[in-house]
């Protein structure tokens, strides 16, 4: 009775690891148990991982992995806002710790910052009401226009 083999595994859609058990090595497919991905994995007697990058006859790499899916492009934009965002508050972390008013000064800059987006706000609102106005105006008259050549 052969004894089974488990292979570490990373999964290629949400590229957690996950361990895969097998009696014999070769081609198996494997469902991720964090995302439910079903991929075909070649096992042996190390778990190989498919190859990312080779080198085509001109010397340019080539790249041999599927492109992201809209599931991994969203992740890494969520991964990449999360950064953006631990950055930002770092930064103010270090700003309070740094100034004894450093409250004030945010509660301030923020306050500027909400008052300056409400005027632009209002100024495009009003500027699009106008462009409506006039479209609408020009749409009946052309209305009237067609109506009356009959």
């Amino acid at each position: 009775m052969p004894s089974e083999m488990k292979y570490k595994v990373i999964c290629n859609q949400c590229h957690k690891p996950f361990i895969a058990e097998t009696d014999k090595p070769g081609k198996a497919k494997y469902r991720c148990p964090n995302c439910g991905h079903v991929m075909t994995c070649l096992l042996g007697n190390e778990a190989v991982t498919p190859p990312v990058n080779r080198t085509a006859g001109n010397g340019a790499a080539v790249n041999n992995a599927a492109k992201p899916t809209a599931r991994q492009r969203a992740a890494a934009t969520g991964k990449t806002l999360y950064n953006a965002a631990q950055r930002s508050s770092d930064a103010i972390g270090k700003f309070r710790k740094s100034n004894d008013n450093a409250d004030l000064w945010l509660f301030f800059g923020f306050s500027l910052l909400f008052v300056v987006i409400v005027i632009a706000g209002l100024i495009v609102g009003a500027e699009l009401a106008k462009l409506i106005a006039t479209g609408k105006s020009w749409l009946f008259r052309l209305y009237l226009d067609i109506i009356h050549s009959f």
